[in-house]
């Protein structure tokens, strides 16, 4: 049984949220280790801004932690959980030819990628496909579709919680500038995550 992708729970936890259902829409229900979910929100929210409390946000440092520990985790109890999880930054993360990201997708694979926000703030979606040089997310932060800038990025209004609920031109979200939402900024701002569930070799 797959779960329903879930909307953060805070201004501040799209990072452990976005995994989160990176990892429920790779796996069914049953075959997620709780220590995988203890993990992700434990090396998530370590950022403190402006003399305030720690957990207002997750740093570049940690998402990459996150991806080594996830492909280094193995369980005797949850045999069929096995990613391949590779830290994208700056000028590795493009959708020029042979980028990483879309042939990722391609193979049945998601992304967790950071891209510009609203309030000029770094937000964290989770990468579903690719299709028609669009990609589709799931945002843990959606907005209305009248906030949509059409023939950019769209938001989608559906009632299937396991659907994407926003799309994204590759010629919007690829451009090198930070001043926009739904980009990937300049290649020093650039950050994100590519994950495939490993298959188990069959047996002879």
């Amino acid at each position: 049984m797959k779960t329903p992708f879930r909307l953060q729970a805070s201004n501040f936890d799209c990072v452990p949220t976005s995994f989160v259902n990176a990892l429920v829409y790779l796996f069914e229900r049953d075959e997620i280790p709780p220590l995988v979910l203890q993990r992700v929100y434990m090396l998530s929210l370590d950022c403190m801004f402006h003399n305030s409390e720690h957990g207002e946000g997750t740093s570049d440092l940690a998402i990459s932690f996150i991806a080594q520990w996830l492909t280094e985790f193995k369980s005797n109890k949850f045999k069929s959980f096995s990613v391949e999880a590779e830290y994208l930054e700056g000028d590795k993360l493009h959708l020029g030819p042979g980028n990483k990201l879309v042939e990722c997708l391609n193979s049945n694979g998601v992304g967790v990628v950071s891209v510009r926000h609203f309030n000029n703030e770094w937000h964290e979606i989770t990468l579903l496909k690719s299709e028609d040089r669009w990609l589709y997310a799931f945002d843990p932060y959606p907005y209305p579709e009248e906030k949509s800038k059409p023939g950019c990025y769209e938001f989608i209004s559906n009632s299937d919680p396991m659907k994407p609920n926003l799309r994204i031109h590759y010629d919007w979200i690829d451009v090198a500038s930070d001043k926009f939402e739904f980009r990937f900024g300049t290649v020093s701002s650039r950050g994100g995550v590519i994950i495939k569930r490993k298959m188990k070799a069959k047996s002879a």
